[in-house]
């Protein structure tokens, strides 16, 4: 804030702008039952949390987490409320008719056709254009996401949302009973108040578990929000052969003009947290100069609800699957947004627990996001991505725990070996390099990070740097372990980065529940005045926690060869054939 804004708030009763917070979960097609995260806690299978974070002055941060183990449809709409009072008088007039403790009264933020940071000119919404101008998105530029605080509070049935700093939500109750509009998370809602690494031990002052929570990353921002017109004009496009269609889904917002809904333009998968649909709200000349108090609030509405199973992902018009409250039973909304829905419900992996046929797998990977999870014989899947001509690289979601990275081998064959014999049909073969054929030969203690340390190596150079997996007729069908080099092709430039790859962040990286695992890369054993010699022969693996260095979980880092664990092991990944019949 500048002087000359301090100075002229000095000359007013100033009243802060309210992050003002209500929440509608609609989990229709929701099981009660919590999944048992062994390590952590019992999470919910479907759940999410809207957080806002605000700060008194300008900074206002909205978006919406997946605490669940399933993917959630997210949409969230504003409504504002304003009024202003004359030095010396005791009378409140608002913009529009309305009460400040009635949200119902507030009037919905209606964005024009072209822009949705413009309230559309002939609706209720336009008066307030003399109150604030709205920030939509992440505004900072295309540079890492933030970092936030995942929620304590973990109950899917509850209302109460994550308002930090000066924002307030609604739905708190105290021991009496009553109605208490409170903070509910802790942070002061200050921009990039939280970071890579941090922690924080609720002990009970905060809604939800008395656990330790570490930050984690919201989503990078694919591109910023826009309206439904605008969705549409793509998707007319892709329609009519002039766009490949790769911009009608992804990680963004879309806000339907006529009611103010912005829906986020994916599935939301489980641990993960959208970008922003709100970044800032900067108030006007004209409130600052008027003579008098004011107040300007921002409400935030939710309806988060579950996504259909598996096999009805192409039948979106069952009555069966679930809908937001006014969408109609049966058909779903009509024209562009039943559209656009219809999109996102068809095109995403839907329940990553149910079992898909083997039969479905034609259709099913071929259409799949890197990232995504699904199940199919039996096994819980990461997909990486395609690597040849229908050649699709999948990763097991989680490890095999127990052996060490010299029993990494015969471990693999050993889970291959139990795979069904129609699966296995699928797997193409490669050629695995021997164990140290390709080893990284710069010590760990000499690797180049270029700024990051942890993510992405600079100076590998050789075999090591071009020992990518892919199909090789004159190898065998097997499972394998990554490389360095393959972790480094599915990854982001930076943590945050863009790109259709599955390990865009720190997290992303780590396996199932937090474990970490190994790839096949050795190290370059270290000299014998480093205190990592003693550790023995090294290997590079995915670290699955914040270091003492400040390294963050999912870093590459060498550890023992010889050391097995409990938290971490052995990932098996595939080349897997699909989008063609399968020749018998």
């Amino acid at each position: 804030m500048s002087p000359e804004k301090k100075r002229k708030l000095r000359n007013i009763a100033l009243l802060a702008i309210l992050g003002l917070i209500g929440g509608t979960f609609a989990f229709t097609a929701f099981n009660q039952q919590a999944i048992n995260d062994r390590e952590f806690e019992n999470r919910a299978d479907v759940g999410g949390r809207v957080h806002d974070y605000f700060d008194g002055d300008e900074n206002k941060d909205v978006f919406v987490e997946n605490f669940g183990q399933k993917p959630i449809l997210v949409r969230l709409q504003l409504s504002e409320f304003g009024e202003f009072q004359e030095r010396g008088s005791d009378v409140w007039q608002p913009i529009i008719s309305g009460e400040r403790e009635e949200l119902d009264s507030w009037t919905t933020y209606i964005p024009e056709a072209t822009d949705v940071s413009q309230r559309r000119s002939d609706s209720l919404s336009a008066a307030f254009n003399e109150l604030s101008n709205l920030t939509f998105g992440y505004s900072r530029g295309d540079v890492s996401p933030p970092w936030y605080l995942p929620t304590f509070n973990t109950a899917y049935n509850s209302p109460i949302t994550a308002a930090a700093g000066h924002a307030r939500d609604l739905s708190y109750r105290g021991e009496d009973g009553e109605l208490y509009q409170r903070a509910t998370h802790p942070g002061a809602g200050t921009t990039n108040y939280w970071s890579q690494g941090d922690t924080y031990t609720n002990t009970g002052q905060w809604p939800g578990q008395t656990i330790t929570r570490e930050t984690a990353q919201n989503l990078y921002q694919d591109r910023a929000p826009i309206t439904l017109h605008q969705w549409n004009e793509r998707y007319t496009a892709f329609r009519e052969g002039n766009s490949d269609g790769d911009d009608l889904l992804g990680n963004y917002w879309v806000m339907d003009e006529a009611n103010g809904w912005a829906y986020y333009a994916r599935a939301l998968q489980a641990g993960e947290a959208t970008s922003y649909l709100l970044d800032a709200s900067h108030m006007t000349e004209v409130v600052h100069n008027f003579q008098g108090s004011y107040y300007y609030g921002v409400h935030v509405k939710s309806e988060l609800i579950g996504m259909p199973p598996p096999m009805e992902q192409v039948n979106t018009l069952s009555p069966d699957i679930p809908r937001f409250q006014d969408e109609p039973a049966y058909i779903g909304f009509s024209d562009v947004l039943g559209d656009f829905l219809h999109l996102i419900r068809g095109g995403e992996v839907l329940d990553p627990d149910a079992n898909i046929p083997d039969s479905e797998l034609d259709s099913l990977l071929p259409s799949l996001r890197p990232g995504n999870r699904f199940t199919t014989a039996g096994e819980q899947f990461l997909y990486l991505g395609e690597v040849g001509d229908h050649e699709h690289m999948i990763i097991r979601n989680r490890t095999i725990k127990g052996p060490s990275w010299n029993e990494q081998p015969t471990v693999l064959a050993s889970w291959y070996a139990g795979l069904n014999l129609d699966f296995k049909e699928r797997v193409q073969p490669v050629v695995i390099p021997a164990r140290d054929d390709v080893p990284v030969t710069v010590a760990p203690n000499y690797i180049e990070w270029g700024g990051i340390e942890g993510w992405a190596p600079r100076n590998l150079e050789g075999p090591v740097a071009q020992d990518l997996t892919r199909v090789n007729p004159q190898g065998i069908p097997q499972a394998f372990a990554l490389s360095m080099a393959d972790v480094l092709y599915f990854s982001a430039q930076s943590p945050g980065g863009g790109g259709n790859v599955p390990f865009r962040t720190w997290q992303n990286r780590v396996a199932g529940d937090g474990e970490w695992w190994f790839t096949r890369t050795g190290a370059e054993n270290v000299p014998q005045w480093h205190p990592w010699h003693e550790l023995g022969p090294t290997a590079w693996g995915i670290h699955r926690e914040t270091t003492e260095d400040g390294i963050p979980l999912g870093a590459l880092l060498p550890g023992p060869r010889a050391e097995s664990g409990t938290t971490g092991g052995v990932r098996p990944a595939l080349i897997v054939q699909a989008g063609v019949v399968k020749m018998r």
